[in-house]
């Protein structure tokens, strides 16, 4: 996945299945830091479930925070980047977007709290693709 292109493409074996608009939380060029700042982290994730969402069509957790997160936030809280208190925040994941909002994405509109979002028959068809607790993504920026 890359934040610079807007792009979600999913790989099999090597291979491109398919590719999916999508958009991440505001400055999508930095990287994650802490808890509100409503950025999309960077680094390989594993989707640990899919759930049915009310507002968002399908809702897939990530498993951020993960090991390399926690080295990532420890490192700049060390190096004095984000307050000694702040905290390093969760539940990002991959999710769709509210009833007729595509032009969102089609606009490149980074809207969420550092989530991606991609139109709903996408995150539908992602959703019967991906396999919890195996399937691994990679966000770059």
């Amino acid at each position: 996945m890359y934040k610079s292109k807007y792009r979600l493409q999913v790989f099999h074996k090597g291979k491109l299945l398919t590719a999916y608009k999508c958009v991440f939380g505001p400055n999508c060029t930095l990287q994650k830091q802490q808890e509100g700042d409503r950025r999309t982290p960077e680094g390989t994730f594993t989707i640990l479930n899919v759930k049915d969402h009310d507002k968002w069509e399908k809702f897939m957790l990530l498993d951020y925070p993960n090991e390399e997160s926690r080295r990532i936030f420890e490192e700049a809280k060390a190096n004095k980047l984000i307050p000694a208190n702040a905290r390093i925040g969760g539940d990002i994941g991959i999710h769709g977007i509210w009833l007729n909002g595509d032009n969102v994405i089609d606009m490149k509109h980074n809207w969420t709290d550092g989530c991606v979002a991609l139109k709903n028959k996408d995150v539908a068809e992602l959703a019967t693709i991906i396999q919890p607790g195996i399937t691994r993504i990679t966000i770059y920026r």
